[in-house]
This record gives structure tokens, C-alpha cells and sequence, in this order.
């Protein structure tokens, strides 16, 4: 069998709690779902080069195997999913998970959560006292993992393919 790479090696609840923290109690609230727009707004604020997406980024972001076209650009705070036109579309930037509301239903959150994943090795809320998520934000978690546990050569391979 194939090794899965950190984090998705945990467990479930160890993946969306963090390492060692299994006495959490996860907190489930659509308080944490925020627009594309707040989420760009605070990024801009933190690093407003991060969107001005350049040619080199987007020859060099992974491609979506969902979306043909889409492709996941690392910035400092995290992920952005940009689509073939250079907008920015979807990102998961500092612990805030969001994708413009067109897109939802065709597993770009998923993909989301497996880049900064793989990426950081660890998942954002570990940092947080009680780990929160939107209800479509765990349901993007929780495929992301299970997506892992499935097909484990696939993630490898989407792995090889983040720079």
C-alpha cells in the first residue's frame, strides 16, 4: 500500500482537530464561511502583490483535475485557484476557505484543501483553540481526505505536481 503524505496520514478526526489534540470538539458554524470578496479584501491587505497573478504562476501552478483551465497558485497566506482568464476564483488563505458560489458542487474545494494540504503538511485550524469550520468547509476536509484514502497514487502524483 501506498504511504499517504502529512497530513493525510491521520485519521479523520485527528486530520480535521490536528495531532494530539483529539479531545476537541469541533465547532461547526456558517459563521466561518465567508465571500470571495472579504477573504481577497484581507489578503490584499496582508499582501496585495498576492493577486496580481503573473504568466510565471500560472505556467507553474497545478493544474485542477476538475476544471480544465483552472490552476492552484501558492501565495504566502495560502492557495488561489485562478481560472483560465487570470481571475481569481477560489482560495483557501490563512484558515479562510472560499470559492465564488458558480463554483461550488464540482469538488474545487476539495482540491483546495488537498493543495494547501500538501503544501503545508498541516491543515490551518490545528493553530486554533477549538478547530471551526462552515459546514461546506468540513465537507471539503472531509472529501479531501477521504479522496486521500481512496487513491493515494493520485495524491502522490498531484503532489509531484505542486511547486
Amino acid at each position: 500500500m501506498t504511504p499517504l503524505p502529512e497530513p493525510f496520514h491521520l485519521p479523520l478526526d485527528e486530520f480535521l482537530k490536528g495531532p494530539g489534540n483529539e479531545d476537541a470538539e469541533i465547532v461547526i458554524d456558517r459563521i466561518f464561511a465567508k465571500k470571495l470578496p472579504a477573504v481577497l479584501s484581507d489578503i490584499g491587505e496582508d499582501d496585495p502583490d498576492a493577486l496580481a497573478v503573473s504568466d510565471w504562476q500560472m505556467t507553474r501552478g497545478s493544474p485542477s483535475d476538475v476544471r480544465p483551465g483552472f490552476r492552484f497558485v501558492g501565495i504566502s497566506t495560502g492557495v488561489l485557484l485562478v481560472d483560465d482568464r487570470r481571475r481569481i476564483v477560489g482560495a483557501y488563505a490563512g484558515s479562510d476557505l472560499v470559492l465564488r458560489t458558480a463554483l461550488h458542487g464540482f469538488g474545487l474545494g476539495r482540491e483546495l484543501v488537498l493543495e494547501r494540504a500538501l503544501r503545508d503538511g498541516s491543515i490551518p485550524v490545528w493553530d486554533h483553540d477549538r478547530p471551526g469550520y462552515s459546514p461546506a468547509g468540513l465537507a471539503a476536509h472531509t472529501s479531501a481526505w477521504q479522496r486521500a484514502q481512496d487513491d493515494p497514487d493520485a495524491i502522490l502524483e498531484r503532489m509531484g505536481r505542486i511547486s
